[in-house]
């Protein structure tokens, strides 16, 4: 490759001690100057820790070995500290994916992002600080040279993720690493930070490797991408060809499972769990998720089981060539790889939905809730400010019905919704609650009709219970199910998609999806009408949140419930809700049909929203392209 700035050749990245598991396994990655290629799977696909292993930044409980890793002509194998302290911060910039994790709580920011600059060179504080102001500025947070001043906790989100590109770039580095840089940040915010990518990078014509779940992310930003599953490449190639013709199963599969311009019933979730290094079967390791395989012949199926493809050249239609860098060539681990061409789109049971009655009795009331914080100088106990969180707010939620509350960060549906399941009181206002008969339900009757499902399943589990225990919990403190509870849990979990046996694990032993399933059958344990829940597909991989979108469409369909979806995923929302209302600054802007809300909007800010939905085609992306500079750094 032409001004290649990384090379990787048969990366293998394995555990330590007596029985070995490979978490990268023969990996191949290629980034030249001035292009962005992404490193594309599912959580526990691999793709972190190969990219981590470009700066070997690797635990100390692996290994890594490579038949070549290259980065910016420095050999990364033979580098001692002083080399690699060269690349680390200097010649290769590394985006991390939790910035709040990732900056020192006890230092300015401006001081961190001008770190990398001043311990290559000495510096005044006077010039440090010059340069925080200049390169904060620069990435777009406002009032600069107070913003340096000031400490991680007082950025939002994504003005700390801005903060954490401004200190990759601030050495104008040939090659960055930018891992999960949009991950649950507002759609506004995503297209902000993937517009600030793409500016900087045709300033300083670098090389970019991003690592991501997120199939919008790859098509707007991306030229090529590699598929990882199970530590493996299952197939790389430019963008645009990989999107329209995917050559892999797992990549289509991908591709059926995102919920960008589809209905609810149009998801096509993938079977079964993603494969662990512990868990990765012999053969293909997405054999046994894989629809395509089971339609097969014996003979094509056991070959699928027990011989490993070799991810290879695949020329498509309309393409000459046969090397590797035919520009209209992709490569696919697949044995039947060319049989994908012809391979439509893969079908699946669908959860019929049933719309609701527009006449039938509301379940929820809210009217004109208002609610406000006020902080206080823990010093003095003097007032500081207040905070408009909810501002009038007045809607209905109908018998069967699914209402999406949108909007950016810090808009209030949080609150709202805190305040609908009364985990906290409005100010103002009055939200009812209404039983079948039409009258109000108070006291321990209303924490059964209405139940929380929270953002992290992972954070609101009892690490110490079982899921047995987690579940009986509900049922002991409601009085429920007194002389059958291991039927009713056993019941509970067969319904949200559960194995029965999974009873007797931690919720450390469960992946996202199934945590996220867990929360589910805890919440209908006392039977409910209404479920509110508050980003509950956020924190997933793609494939698992189709898994889940079909399984609340099919909870809805088979129990009657109510939903109140809080989450800033406008995609998602459209799978799953029949209404929508978008809140913005504490008050609701516009409430109506997903129809007239994404194809009719009216208020200038919901028009924002969806103007800022990424993509799933290259061809027509959120962010328009920007130039990038072909001449080469001095």
């Amino acid at each position: 490759m032409t001004d290649a700035v990384l090379t990787v050749r048969e990366l293998r990245v394995r555990t330590r001690g007596d029985a070995p598991l490979a978490l990268v396994d023969g990996v191949d990655i290629d980034v030249g100057l001035g292009e962005t290629v992404a490193l594309v799977g599912e959580s526990g696909s691999g793709k972190t820790m190969a990219a981590r292993s470009v700066l070997r930044l690797l635990p100390a409980n692996v290994e890594l070995t490579a038949g070549g890793l290259s980065a910016v002509g420095t050999d990364v194998l033979a580098a001692d500290g002083p080399a690699l302290r060269g690349l680390r911060g200097g010649r290769v910039g590394m985006i991390f994916q939790d910035p709040m994790a990732n900056f020192n709580p006890v230092l300015p920011v401006g001081r961190q992002v001008t770190e990398p600059v001043r311990i290559r060179q000495r510096m005044s504080k006077r010039a440090g600080d010059k340069l925080a102001a200049e390169v904060l500025g620069h990435v777009g947070i406002p009032d600069p040279e107070r913003r340096c001043r000031e400490y991680p906790h007082q950025f939002s989100g994504g003005m700390l993720q801005r903060a954490m590109i401004a200190m990759a770039l601030v050495n104008r580095p040939s090659l960055v690493i930018a891992d999960e840089p949009t991950t649950a940040l507002d759609a506004t915010l995503q297209v902000k930070i993937v517009k600030l990518l793409r500016l900087l990078q045709s300033e300083i014509n670098a090389g970019i490797l991003v690592i991501t779940h997120d199939l919008g992310l790859v098509a707007e930003l991306a030229d090529r991408a590699s598929v990882m599953y199970a530590g493996r490449i299952m197939e790389t190639g430019r963008v645009g060809e990989l999107f329209a013709r995917p050559l892999h199963p797992y990549t289509r599969a991908l591709l059926d499972s995102r919920p960008e311009g589809r209905t609810g019933a149009d998801v096509r979730a993938i079977p079964g769990e993603p494969a662990t290094p512990a868990t990765r079967p012999g053969g293909c390791a997405f054999h046994p998720r894989c629809r395509l395989r089971v339609e097969r012949p014996a003979a094509d199926q056991a070959r699928c089981v027990d011989e490993v493809p070799v991810l290879r050249l695949v020329a498509l239609p309309g393409t000459t060539g046969t090397t590797g860098s035919t520009p209209s060539s992709s490569l696919a681990a697949c044995h039947f790889a060319t049989e994908m061409l012809t391979v439509g789109h893969l079908a699946q049971p669908r959860a019929d939905h049933v719309p609701p009655d527009p006449d039938s009795a509301p379940v929820v009331t809210v009217a004109g809730v208002s609610k406000r914080f006020v902080t206080k100088s823990a010093w003095s106990g003097r007032r500081t400010g207040v905070t408009q969180a909810v501002d009038d707010v007045s809607f209905t939620l109908g018998h069967g019905e699914s209402l999406g509350l949108v909007g950016e960060s810090g808009s209030g549906k949080s609150t709202l919704g805190r305040m609908m399941v009364r985990l906290i009181e409005p100010d103002t206002g009055g939200i009812t609650v209404h039983a079948q008969d039409a009258s109000p339900v108070t006291g321990q009757q209303f924490r059964r009709t209405v139940q929380w499902v929270h953002q992290d399943p992972y954070g609101s589990l009892n690490p110490k219970m079982t899921i047995r225990r987690l579940i009986t919990e509900v049922l002991a403190r409601y009085r429920l199910a007194s002389g059958s509870r291991a039927a009713r849990v056993t019941e509970l979990l067969g319904l949200v998609g559960l194995p029965p046996d999974l009873a007797e694990r931690y919720p450390h032993q469960l992946s996202g999806g199934q945590r996220q399933r867990v929360a589910i059958a805890r919440a209908l344990a006392v039977e409910p009408r209404v479920l509110v829940l508050d980003e509950p597909l956020s924190a997933l991989d793609v494939s698992i949140q189709a898994q889940v979108i079909t399984l609340l469409r099919r909870l809805r369909a088979d129990l009657g419930l109510s939903y109140v979806l809080i989450s800033h995923d406008l995609n998602v929302v459209r799978t799953i809700c029949d209404r929508v209302a978008v809140m913005c600054e504490g008050r609701l802007v516009e409430v109506g049909t997903v129809d007239d809300i994404y194809d009719r909007p009216q208020h200038p800010y919901t028009k924002t929203l969806l103007s800022a939905m990424l993509n799933v085609d290259p061809e027509d992306r959120a962010v328009p392209a920007s130039p990038v500079t072909s001449t080469a750094r001095s």
